[in-house]
């Protein structure tokens, strides 16, 4: 039966989840350019584990910029952190400092207050105030550090949604008694010492509850989600024209997938993630049910596809597919897209773009795949990391970015470990204004489709012609996990900067845990009725080119979704 089980398989059963048109845009097929520079854009990354003794920057590399993470921190003595040392080159690299072979020159102006070693490793002593500076490669950044011994913690908790204080939500320390936020969503909750803190914050059935674990700093603004909060909320829907789409052979059906533009962290997508809600549709007097954003030519010439709200692309890609391949056991999206990877000789492929998508509506906008897949982009991929068998094939997203709206994807491919692989990808120009062009290397342990853990990272630096991908994260592993007790304990990759494990019961209640590295502890009885013996357990771990744990929840930047990304790994227990 015409495409049944590659339209029934493409919905995941896992997941539940956070202008006016002026016409068709079509695309004029642009020139062949060639885009990759002529040398290595990278700084020189060896790391030089030497961090003792008198340094200097004499001989260092020249930067364009020096950035230092937590810019401001407020804290109680005898607390110590770390700072993040971020550099750009001349070509937009950025590089982790300390990198050999010298390391940057960190001071402070008050060493009784906050003192900092030739690591970046900060101790606080006596209350008062200290600024740190750090130099390296002729450039400078400055860290405020208020040292005070209140022995409070200043806590603000917003709604994640509309970004309004909360009223009367509860904020737990380590104190047996919760603090109640006031009118302004702010807490002052007592804590013991100046060393890392775990914080708590709930409200009731309205919210998804929150913990931070590992925390120095003492001013914090945290966010809720209402329950059951979808944040890609808009749609947009509207007819395919196939004018532009070869039919094939009479063996063939015409098969398309159309898409939003992915607005938010790249590394971070899931592959089902760009699936909508299921239709029901009749091919060839079968009915099915499929994504809503597939597409086939006779049977359901339109699509729908969710958005986030505010500036978005459309894009879709359509052409013929045997159908022998096409019925020839799916069993989820990794499936039918590596389905479309594989013919993407015969597709055709059109975008629209300076679009504005509306919370809670539909934006109509029609889509006209023309464009063949007439180039192909280089793509260097890594080993395979540790959790993976060694013969999983990547999936890759070759994407350009435009302002405000996202990644639109511009071609799919497959890849092995540790070789190139040509993905198929429309001309460059195709994508007005585009920012760039990055690649999206997704594997998953046990191949596409499979179910299992995935690690991922965005390749947007390009060495000797090819997009280079940096090495992916291990897979995290749940060590511990025991719901009676509430015990937990993770492990993830040592170069990640940004940790959610993400409780779910049956109920779709959440509870998210952030931290900033692996953890081990007891959760905090947060959420009345939360039925953690139900509950599922989800770790992602973000690896970023910027920003610190500490920032983040100082600033209130709590969404994975706006962490400057280079690679995701997770993975699920049930």
């Amino acid at each position: 039966m015409l495409l049944s089980l590659l339209l029934v398989g493409c919905q995941p059963d896992d997941v539940k989840e956070s202008p006016e048109d002026t016409g068709y845009a079509y695309v004029d097929t642009a020139p062949v350019v060639d885009t990759a520079p002529d040398t290595d854009s990278g700084a020189d990354t060896a790391v030089d584990t030497d961090t003792g003794g008198d340094t200097t920057d004499t001989g260092a590399p020249t930067w364009l910029s020096l950035e230092v993470w937590p810019s401001r921190i407020r804290v109680h003595p005898g607390a110590t952190f770390s700072l993040r040392v971020v550099a750009t080159d001349a070509a937009g690299a950025r590089v982790d400092l300390p990198t050999g072979p010298d390391v940057p020159v960190f001071r402070s102006d008050a060493g009784d207050v906050a003192q900092v070693d030739d690591t970046g490793l900060v101790t606080a002593h006596n209350a008062g105030a200290a600024v740190l500076t750090v130099s390296h490669g002729g450039q400078e950044a400055t860290v405020r550090v208020e040292v005070e011994e209140s022995g409070t913690a200043t806590i603000v908790v917003l709604d994640g949604k509309t970004g309004l204080p909360i009223e009367g939500a509860s904020v737990a320390g380590s104190a047996p008694d919760p603090v109640a936020t006031d009118a302004a969503g702010t807490a002052v909750v007592p804590v013991p010492d100046g060393g890392p803190q775990t914080f708590s914050v709930w409200v009731d059935d309205r919210y998804d509850a929150l913990t931070v674990v590992d925390v120095v700093g003492r001013e914090l603004t945290l966010s809720l989600l209402p329950k059951d909060t979808v944040e890609n909320d808009a749609l947009l829907a509207g007819a395919v024209d196939f004018a532009g789409v070869d039919d094939g052979e009479w063996s063939d059906v015409v098969v398309g997938f159309a898409a939003a533009s992915i607005q938010g962290s790249l590394a971070a997508t899931r592959l089902e993630d760009l699936f909508a809600d299921e239709r029901a549709i009749t091919v060839f007097g079968v009915d099915v049910d499929a994504p809503a954003n597939l597409f086939v030519e006779g049977a359901a010439p339109d699509y729908a596809a969710r958005a986030l709200a505010g500036p978005v692309a459309a894009w879709g890609l359509g052409g013929p597919i045997p159908i022998a391949d096409a019925t020839a056991g799916f069993s989820g999206s990794g499936d039918a897209l590596k389905l479309l990877a594989d013919n993407m000789g015969a597709m055709s492929w059109g975008h629209r773009a300076d679009l504005v998508a509306v919370s809670d509506d539909t934006l109509a906008v029609d889509l006209a795949p023309i464009v063949r897949f007439d180039a192909r982009t280089p793509v260097s991929l890594p080993p395979l990391s540790l959790g993976f068998h060694g013969d999983e094939v990547y999936f890759l997203l070759v994407a350009e970015e435009r302002l405000d709206e996202g990644f639109v994807v511009t071609g799919l491919g497959t890849g092995g470990a540790s070789a190139v692989a040509d993905v198929p990808t429309v001309l460059p120009g195709n994508v007005a204004d585009s920012l760039g062009t990055s690649a999206l290397a997704y594997a998953q342990v046990g191949g596409i489709g499979s179910g299992g853990a995935t690690s991922a990272a965005v390749a947007s630096d390009v060495v000797g012609g090819a997009l280079v991908v940096p090495p992916l994260q291990d897979i995290p592993s749940v060590d511990a996990w025991e719901p009676t007790t509430r015990g937990v304990a993770y492990t993830v990759d040592a170069d990640a900067h940004f940790v959610r494990v993400r409780l779910k019961d049956e109920r779709n209640r959440i509870h998210d845990i952030l931290a900033p590295s692996s953890w081990s502890g007891t959760i905090p009885t947060c959420v009345t009725n939360f039925r953690l013996p139900q509950a599922s357990i989800e770790v992602l771990a973000l690896q970023t080119s910027g920003g610190s744990y500490e920032a983040w929840l100082a600033g209130g930047d709590l969404s994975v979704q706006t962490k400057p990304a280079v690679s995701a790994a997770r993975t699920t227990q049930e």
